[in-house]
């Protein structure tokens, strides 16, 4: 099991996309990590950041943002990467000056000036996060680190697989998670966020649940990893009470309405499934683990 604090380059993406409202299911917008990044941050990045998530927040907001954004911490693997090619745009840059030629085709075949900005955004806000990462973030990150390991060895308990995945944590990325190919990212317990330790551990396990779905459809691989995460909850061992217990207060804090409005037009679940599901959060671990169990009802 690998965990480590997340590179500098994906930090600042996701330091930047938090400024931005996008809305829709790679969103990771916060209110209270924009209020404070912007009491530590020097004034000038300050505004220029406010000015450009602005604008992609007119631009992109409702979900509009195209999926490649999100694969965008794929891209390189270090500030430095980033401030060696500020000076060429997105669309003219060649691939064999970024680690991950499969997220720049994707982003040059989109195009368009929202992404030059959000280039152009990162590669302005470079200077000045290479600095703060190296003296303050990797420091509370690897600090964050020895506070959420013996979290996730428990983790690796209730889901096997996730001894063999590399874990990051991401200071800015709050209760969320994300999968790429090699690793999955996750929001570190941090001051901004007042997280424990263990919901670092929970978000590791949803999204090494879902890498282990391999579902394509996003909707039936967010159902298959809720569901049968919460029967491996639901039969946790002693030692994992504490995890079952942070995995429940996660699932009831989730805004659902949109995978089951999904799910239920794909037939996966019906009307009554959709209304239990959102009215009756805190039995949503229990509903979901019955689910997985028996697909044609809900029980009671």
């Amino acid at each position: 099991m690998r965990l480590a604090p997340t590179h500098g380059f994906s930090e600042l993406v996701f330091h930047v996309l938090a400024h931005v409202p996008l809305g829709g299911a790679g969103c990771s917008y916060d209110p209270r990590y924009r209020a404070w990044a912007r009491a530590h941050m020097p004034e000038e990045p300050a505004q220029w950041l406010e000015q450009d998530a602005a604008v992609l927040e007119r631009a992109w907001g409702q979900g509009r943002a195209p999926a490649a954004v999100h694969a965008w911490p794929e891209l390189l693997e270090s500030v430095a990467e980033l401030q060696a090619i500020a000076t060429v745009e997105l669309g003219a840059l060649p691939i064999s000056r970024v680690r991950a030629p499969w997220v720049l085709q994707r982003l040059q075949a989109v195009g368009g000036p929202e992404l030059e900005l959000l280039h152009a955004t990162l590669c302005a806000q470079a200077p000045w996060h290479a600095s703060w990462y190296g003296r303050v973030l990797s420091v509370a990150l690897a600090r964050a680190a020895d506070r959420v390991r013996p979290w996730i060895e428990r983790a690796a308990l209730v889901l096997p697989s996730l001894a063999s995945t590399r874990i990051e944590l991401a200071w800015a990325l709050g209760s969320r998670g994300r999968s790429f190919p090699a690793r999955i990212v996750v929001g570190a317990p941090a001051e901004w966020n007042e997280m424990e330790p263990g919901m670092s551990a929970v978000l590791a396990l949803h999204e090494q649940a879902v890498r282990d779905g391999g579902h394509a459809s996003y909707a039936r691989a967010e159902w298959a990893a809720l569901t049968r995460l919460a029967v491996r909850m639901d039969g946790a061992r002693t030692e994992q009470v504490e995890l079952a217990r942070l995995h429940a207060r996660w699932l009831a804090s989730l805004e659902l309405r949109p995978l089951l409005a999904e799910l239920r037009a794909m037939g996966v679940i019906g009307h009554e499934h959709e209304l239990a599901l959102h009215e009756e959060r805190e039995r949503r671990a229990a509903l979901l683990a019955h689910l997985h169990r028996e697909p044609c009802g809900l029980g009671r």
